[in-house]
């Protein structure tokens, strides 16, 4: 699987131009096109700083995204691994079951949260899929802080 690199380039364009954290919505909805993904979950460190909760998605609804709990950081997991380590994990999918690429969101001080993607059709195998989730989270991180009100911060004037 090769991502449309035009449509990563021009995803990052508009998560960069983006006004606010609620312009994000249509953007990870454009992300799931790219990384052939069913679904999309920013998660961020919450107000103790010891567990990610999810903030924003995209294939699931607010009371989905409630739902999900929050992730312990020092968990035994991939999202866990993922933000501990501040490098992109994956976990292959199987019959029926997507894979999942979790990549961290960067900021120039800290690792706020990480982006959780499920890919179809094996995905999260590839090592281009993988890159370009990397660069989206990358682009994510300027929108995003460990923040216990919202997650979001407000993009740059």
């Amino acid at each position: 699987p090769q991502p449309d690199l035009r449509m990563a380039a021009d995803l990052c364009t508009a998560l960069g131009r983006s006004p606010s954290p609620g312009a994000l919505q249509p953007l990870l909805e454009q992300a799931t096109g790219l990384l052939n993904a069913r679904y999309i979950t920013i998660w961020v460190r919450d107000g103790s700083g010891a567990a990610l909760r999810p903030a924003l998605g995209h294939g699931y609804s607010e009371a989905e995204l409630a739902r999900f709990g929050t992730i312990a950081c020092d968990d035994a997991n991939v999202a866990a691994d993922a933000y501990r380590e501040a490098r992109v994990r994956v976990s292959s999918g199987g019959a029926g079951t997507p894979g999942v690429i979790i990549a961290p969101l960067i900021a120039p001080d800290d690792c706020p949260g990480v982006v959780a993607i499920e890919v179809n059709d094996g995905w999260e195998t590839s090592g281009a899929v993988q890159s370009t989730a990397a660069i989206v989270a990358a682009q994510l991180a300027t929108l995003v802080a460990a923040d216990p009100a919202n997650g979001l911060r407000k993009a740059r004037s």
